[in-house]
């Protein structure tokens, strides 16, 4: 073999790459976030007015609310628990794809837990909506708060909690393996923060309310799993012997 062809065998040794075998990690996080807001939207002032109640709303507003508009939020229960059957496997996929890049932290696996954790409870919020949309239910005011208290409580701290841990572990180990830019990794610590300063909103009421911290942890990671999902490398390269 002369010197032109042992160069050609070692460049192709050195750049065959090889592709990870999963779903495709931006459409599914894009197919997450698409089916929560659409779930959102049909209990947001555009279709209810009011809008859905907050928890520090009175107790004759939350369950006059649920009173009258059960379809509305039957609708927006059905989609979002659709859209955290998404979460789930994007969670189980992002592991895959970082232990198929070399990743050997115990990070993933906390990244996996607190991605699971986050669709549990949040569809743990969502059967609840669902279930305030029985005939029956909201007509005892006492039962509709014990629901409807657990749907915050899951759905908000309980969303927001381990989903601040899911991003702040994407964010450690996209940084130590160097497979995620600076800015992904440092506003994903900023979620991270924002989500896990949510737990103290299962104070209330005896400690002041930290209202924006769910949002801020909520929305902005919407964008940020689509984001990574779509930058994450997919391929890793091997050697050919």
């Amino acid at each position: 073999m002369n010197v032109k062809s042992t160069i050609d065998v070692s460049s192709e040794a050195i750049d065959r790459r090889e592709r990870h075998s999963g779903p495709h990690l931006g459409a599914v996080a894009t197919v997450y976030v698409v089916l929560f807001l659409a779930g959102l939207s049909f209990v947001t002032a555009f279709a209810t007015n009011p809008s859905f109640p907050s928890p520090n709303a009175s107790a004759t507003s939350i369950v006059t609310y649920f009173q009258t508009y059960p379809e509305q939020v039957r609708i927006s229960a059905f989609l979002s628990i659709g859209s955290l059957l998404v979460l789930g496997v994007f969670a189980a996929s992002m592991a895959s794809r970082f232990r198929f890049l070399g990743a050997r932290s115990a990070w993933v696996d906390i990244m996996l837990f607190a991605g699971l954790i986050t669709a549990f409870d949040q569809n743990l919020s969502h059967l609840c909506e669902w279930a305030l949309t029985w005939p029956g239910i909201t007509q005892s005011s006492p039962t509709t708060l014990v629901i409807y208290y657990l749907l915050y409580g899951s759905g908000g701290p309980g969303f927001a909690v381990p989903m601040g841990l899911f991003v702040g572990s994407i964010s450690l180990i996209g940084a130590r393996m160097k497979l995620l830019p600076a800015w992904i990794v440092w506003s994903g610590f900023v979620i991270a923060l924002l989500g896990e300063l949510s737990w103290l909103n299962l104070l209330f009421p005896t400690l002041g309310r930290l209202p924006l911290t769910i949002p801020l942890t909520r929305f902005p990671s919407f964008a940020w799993v689509i984001v990574v999902g779509f930058i994450l490398p997919k391929t890793r390269a091997v050697s050919r012997t």
